[in-house]
């Protein structure tokens, strides 16, 4: 997991703020089969945790029993957990904000690439950024074609296969939203190796407003990661010296729409959507 940008700069947020104040950060990946299982079976062991951060830990009921059960203090990051604080965005709003600004421009057929439905862990990030994708069409009085959704696992290389399933459609999108940057970028390469244009052919917008969009001139969503880092670590270490513990606030940070060059309205003679 720490090989992804999103949670490379969300640690490098939370280990800025542990280590100015003594702790030192031990990452824990639930990536994997069994991944989940392993760790809630191995934290009792880890008698010296002060803490846990769970970043879009994907615990089923049982699981996140088993870890509550140890009473160590914890705080959540990316996903809010029932009765545990914790620091989010709002990825329906951000999605919809996304979407927004394809239908603004007057986009009708606009492709969804995101995550995998038969994902194992379940992580609700890419349900909500689906979610706000179907609100933002029903809110332009758009269908919603499931033939215009298509995973790309979070990553440039599911970005690009993603975008050659939709162009090799009968009737392929005039833009697409990709639910991170990444799968934005191998969308865009794929899009140029066709030999189309972005954005004259195709816009193309992301979220997260990764270190290289700037440089590829990618209208994206922002989010803040390294400041969610920072944040709940320093939830979760007040919580740490306070008698009343970390408590269950919930805070929801901003996200905004970047404007760069890869969305314009779109192509003349464009099919309707709705």
């Amino acid at each position: 997991m720490l090989g992804q940008w999103y949670y490379a700069k969300l640690f490098s947020g939370v280990e800025a703020v542990a280590t100015v104040a003594g702790y030192d950060v031990l990452p824990f990946t639930t990536s994997g089969p069994g991944g989940s299982q392993r760790f809630v079976q191995q934290l009792p062991f880890r008698k010296r945790v002060d803490g846990l951060i769970l970043a879009d830990a994907p615990f089923d009921d049982v699981q996140f029993a088993a870890v509550a059960r140890t009473g160590v203090p914890m705080v959540s990051l990316g996903a809010f957990a029932p009765g545990v604080a914790g620091i989010a965005v709002d990825n329906v709003a951000a999605a919809k904000l996304a979407v927004g600004h394809l239908t603004a421009l007057g986009h009708t057929r606009i492709a969804l690439i995101g995550g995998s439905p038969d994902d194992p862990f379940r992580f609700s990030v890419p349900v909500d950024r689906f979610n706000g994708y179907q609100e933002a069409l029903d809110a332009a009085g758009l269908s919603f074609d499931p033939s215009l959704v298509v995973p790309g696992n979070f990553s440039a290389e599911g970005g690009a296969e993603a975008m050659y399933r939709l162009l090799a459609a009968p009737t392929p999108p005039t833009a697409v939203f990709a639910c991170s940057d990444e799968m934005a970028i191998g969308a865009i390469q794929v899009t140029r190796d066709a030999g189309l244009r972005v954005p004259e052919d195709l816009s193309v917008i992301g979220i997260d407003d990764h270190d290289i969009s700037a440089y590829v001139g990618l209208t994206t969503i922002r989010q803040d990661v390294i400041g969610q880092g920072e944040r709940v670590a320093q939830l979760l270490l007040d919580g740490l010296r306070s008698v009343d513990g970390v408590g269950v606030r919930h805070e929801l940070h901003p996200t905004r729409l970047v404007v760069r060059r890869t969305t314009a309205t779109a192509p003349v003679g464009t099919p309707s959507g709705g």
